[in-house]
């Protein structure tokens, strides 16, 4: 389903890195257990533990995670919440009282690290939105609208760029690669990309060679090479860590595609480095 809001906890490898782009969302990172550098645009900075970033919409993110700072299981952990232009607007037309606030968002245009202070008032709010419904989330964001609306404090770590427009091929991709990990469907991506489907997938094979599916497909044994090379992650974590959602089969499709299982592949990785 297309919301106009989403909370959830991320839980990756510390491996794991990727490249956001959010065409017409807002996001708040919560950094519950990690750190790192994070890229936007053209602009690099370190993050750590308890830092909290508000990122504008139209702008390349992507995050490199140092893998000795994990939880115990070897995970770096986040909250994430990515708000559109259509919840603010539908805050400001259901209430007037919020349209100050809401004008606030829209003028902001760089990704802002938030101020210590800040970030004080903020935590308790995410962190209490994780035990919430979808109704008491949504409560939550107007709070977190009102808050971040009436003061913005804290480091500018990126910068709008005056780069040419994504063409719609890449907007394509770098919405899929984002949302790989998860149960991303092309109902989702068709929506994103503001296409009807047939024209999408006519498109979509045009300009790759392949089929959204095979595209995703192969996208995601990427990441599991990665991880294979990288981590010593039981392969079950990494099937579903990579967003397949069946062992047999993922078994299957790799050594299809590789010639070998990924337990063959990660011994030979091991010897070549």
């Amino acid at each position: 389903m297309d919301y106009d809001f989403f909370a959830e906890i991320k839980m990756l490898p510390a491996e794991a890195s990727g490249v956001l782009l959010n065409i017409e969302a807002w996001t708040i990172e919560y950094i519950i257990t990690g750190v790192g550098t994070k890229y936007i645009n053209d602009v690099s900075s370190t993050f750590s533990n308890g830092d909290v970033i508000l990122t504008p919409p139209l702008m390349f993110q992507s995050w490199e995670f140092k893998d000795n700072i994990t939880d115990k299981n070897g995970k770096i952990s986040a909250i994430s919440i990515t708000i559109k232009k259509e919840f603010l607007q539908n805050c400001a037309k259901a209430f007037p009282e919020l349209q100050e606030s809401v004008d606030k968002w829209f003028s902001y245009k760089n990704a802002v690290k938030l101020s210590f202070q800040l970030c004080n008032e903020v935590i308790p709010i995410l962190q209490d939105m994780c035990e919430m419904s979808r109704a008491e989330r949504a409560a939550a964001i107007i709070d977190l609208i009102v808050l971040l609306g009436n003061k913005l404090e804290g480091r500018i770590i990126g910068t709008p760029t005056e780069h040419e427009e994504i063409t719609p091929i890449e907007k394509a991709k770098a919405f899929i690669e984002a949302n790989s990990r998860g149960n991303v469907r092309l109902k989702e991506v068709v929506n994103h990309m503001g296409m009807n489907r047939t024209d999408f997938c006519h498109f979509f094979k045009l300009e790759t060679g392949e089929t959204f599916v095979t595209y995703l497909k192969k996208y995601r044994l990427k990441l599991a090479c990665e991880e294979l090379e990288k981590t010593k992650a039981p392969i079950a974590e990494i099937c579903y860590n990579v967003g397949f959602e069946n062992i047999p089969y993922f078994n299957h499709l790799f050594k299809r595609t590789f010639g070998m299982s990924p337990t063959e592949y990660r011994k030979k990785a091991q010897k070549i480095s």
